[in-house]
């Protein structure tokens, strides 16, 4: 499946990226329908001929990084091959002139799909899916805080302390479930009720698997906090949810960290994967993701129809019973 991002994506390598998109196609109809429109773009990804793109690619809502400055050139000349500008990747900032493909900006500009230009001069495209809803966000948040205090995998850690995955209790299961297994990893203080932020923490993944297929699986939150994928020590691939949060509305709190695997800083929250650390599922971060080593786009089936630990739950109807022999 393609990779979203609504800031930037840094140090990236095209390659790395292949196959179909199964999940959003050309990003303009839903894949496995009779060309059902997608609800939330209008503007399909077409190469030089007109010809619909389907294979997985990259929105941006900032500034796509190349890996060299030369990859830089060719994206920005349009000359790179097959995965320039306007036929997979997209991002909002790269100057291009003259504008021949469609320009890409946040789907929030229109609302869902409602008077999206799709025809050039002047088409636009968006991001396939929802603007983020942060009350809808909260309350999934909540919920898999819930399941993972049920678990015994709720962790609240001191502001600007680490937690490696693996290594500090409580440890990550060594029998995992996809759909059943969350880790919340919260850099506070205060209450887990009511939680206080300070400094980021950092959290390194470096879980072992004692699954028949080797694989760490579930869903892991991290609040207030970076995450890094480890290039040593126990690192088997992980197959599920990888969720970053702030915790609160502004995004610059906390001191500037340097990123191991690209050498840089940030002052928000961000993802990085190093080594061969590889992650089968979806990475969701409220901040910045930046790409090393081998990364693979592969899409567990159980993921298909959505991870049922990060459903939204709401009530449906209420019923009461004061007669302890009803049933």
């Amino acid at each position: 499946m393609s990779i979203f991002a609504s800031r930037n994506l840094d140090n990236f390598f095209p390659d790395v990226i292949s196959g179909t998109d199964y999940a959003y196609g050309n990003w303009a109809t839903i894949p496995g329908t009779n060309n059902e429109p997608n609800r939330y773009n209008a503007t399909p990804r077409t190469d030089a001929s007109g010809n619909l793109v389907t294979l997985a690619g990259v929105g941006v809502g900032g500034t796509i990084t190349y890996s060299s400055t030369t990859e830089n050139a060719k994206q920005k000349n349009k000359t790179a091959s097959p995965q320039r500008y306007g036929y997979r990747d997209y991002d909002t900032n790269t100057d291009l002139t003259p504008i021949l493909r469609p320009e890409f900006t946040a789907n929030n500009t229109w609302g869902d799909r409602a008077n999206q230009p799709t025809t050039m001069p002047g088409a636009k495209i968006t991001f396939p899916f929802a603007t983020p809803n942060p009350a809808e966000d909260d309350q999934a948040l909540a919920v898999l805080k819930e399941k993972a205090q049920r678990q015994g995998l709720y962790t609240r850690r001191s502001p600007g302390s680490s937690f490696t995955i693996g290594a500090t209790s409580p440890l990550y299961p060594a029998v995992s479930k996809l759909n059943e297994t969350v880790m919340f990893i919260e850099f506070a203080n205060g209450t887990d009720d009511n939680p206080v932020y300070g400094a980021k923490g950092k959290v390194t993944y470096q879980a072992s698997s004692g699954n028949p297929d080797d694989k760490v699986k579930g869903t892991i939150v991290v609040m207030h906090g970076n995450l890094e994928m480890s290039n040593s020590g126990a690192t088997d691939t992980f197959q599920g949810a990888m969720i970053v949060r702030d915790g609160i509305d502004n995004d610059t709190v906390g001191a500037t960290d340097t990123i191991n695997c690209n050498n840089t800083t940030s002052s928000i929250m961000y993802y990085c994967s190093a080594g061969n650390s590889v992650v089968e599922g979806y990475i969701n971060v409220e901040g910045d993701l930046r790409l090393a080593g081998d990364v693979a786009g592969i899409l567990p089936s159980e993921l298909y129809a959505g991870l049922p630990g990060l459903v939204k739950v709401s009530r449906w109807s209420w019923r009461e019973c004061y007669n302890t022999s009803c049933n």
